[in-house]
Formats: C-alpha cells, structure tokens, sequence
C-alpha cells in the first residue's frame, strides 16, 4: 500500500496497480518480479535477477535505486530501502536521517515516513530516523524500538508493529488513532502499517486491521466478498 494508490504482484508474476496516478504512480513496468512495494506516489520492485526498478515521483530520488542485487525492498513516504545481502541501502528524502543506515547485518526492513526498522541477525529491532512527529517537536517513538525477538516489522506514520517469534504483535510510537494498540490474545502470520492504521492476517486466515478508518481502511471486507 502506498498513500495514494496501492500495487499488487500477481501469480503470473506481473505488476499491477490502482489508485491515483500522480507522477505516474500507476506505471508499472511490464515483466515478470517476485516483490513490489509501493510509496508516497512511486513504487519499487524486485526484479528476477534481482535488481530493482521503480516509477513514479523521483522529486527526491526515491525512484532511482542503485545498481547492485538486492533481496528485498520497503518504499514508503518520499524515500526507499532496500537489502543487499545482510546491509541496508537507502536512497531518496533524508530530512529526518532515514539514509543514516547502520553498519550491522539484517534480515529485514521495511520503511516509515520519516523512520526505518530493520531486524538484527539476532532477531531484534533496530530503528533509525525520526522518533518525533511530523512537525519534528513532540517525541512519539516510532524509532524507539522494545526489546524482545521479531520475525517481522512494519512500519507505518508514525508508529512501527512488529510480530514476535509466538506471533503476537507489539506496536510502538504515535497512538492517536489506536494504530498502536493491535487486539489482545491474535496471533499473526503477517503484518503491514498503513499511514495510521495497521491490517494483519491472523493464523487462521482472517484479515484484522485497527486504527483510522475515516476511509473504511481499517474494515476489510467479508472473505466472500474477495
């Protein structure tokens, strides 16, 4: 999900997308990949040799990756990561320090606003980037990352879930909507943060989302509808 449109890979591996085409959002190459991840008006995707495109607004360089083999990739706001190997790589905005990436080897990664979470070889968190609101004057702690093993994490606005190695999800930083307060007693096999909510797939194959739902983000539909 981006903030404006949203992309999808589908089983004969090719790219499409829907939503709003500023800055040609919408584009998608043609080809076959293995990962897309969508941002604020660009996307990006993993290539079968493992490269990357992407398309749509580059106003920052968010749409520009470098060259290199890359196992995976988060777009998100006006900038992206990706992994190479067990290192981060970001390109784009970095107003707030979000290419500011740490010289440690990780397993994952995904992207914020202003702030990136990756998880350690170790199976913990660490995040970097803003850890304030968007103004940049009240602290919210979306980058202040809890102890504890994960074997996910997703970030969001202002605030990142992870999911634990027992499935259930801890959330941190901005609240304002209840995006950091998943249901009690769920456990997940996926997580991913929108802008101010957060939707999971449970273990048993429910969609379960929380937060703003001033658009109906956060009710997904009935599985018969699907």
């Amino acid at each position: 999900m981006g903030s404006d449109h949203s992309c999808a890979l589908g089983s004969d591996k090719r790219i499409q997308c829907w939503g709003s085409n500023s800055d040609g959002a919408l584009a998608a190459p043609s080809g076959e990949f293995v990962f897309v991840s969508a941002g604020e008006g660009h996307a990006c995707a993993l290539q079968m040799d493992e490269t990357l495109t992407c398309w749509g607004k580059n106003a920052s360089g968010q749409a520009s990756p470098p060259p290199g083999s890359f196992q995976e990739v988060s777009a998100w706001g006006n900038h992206t990561c990706g992994r190479m190997g067990p290192q981060v790589v970001c390109w784009g905005a970095n107003t707030r320090g979000e290419e500011q990436t740490p010289l440690e080897s990780v397993t994952g990664v995904a992207t914020g606003t202003f702030h990136v979470c990756a998880i350690r070889g170790d199976d913990s968190v660490l995040c970097w980037g803003s850890n304030f609101d968007y103004g940049g004057g009240i602290e919210t702690g979306q980058a202040q990352a809890p102890g504890g093993s994960f074997s996910e994490v997703t970030a969001g606005g202002l605030h990142t879930c992870g999911r634990q190695m027992d499935s259930t999800v801890t959330c941190w930083g901005g609240n304002a909507f209840g995006e950091a307060s998943p249901p009690f007693g769920l456990a997940f096999q996926s997580l991913s943060a929108g802008q101010d909510h957060t939707c999971g797939v449970t273990v048993d194959g429910a969609a379960v989302c929380w937060g703003s739902n001033d658009s109906g983000q956060s009710s997904p539909p009935d599985p018969g509808d699907i």
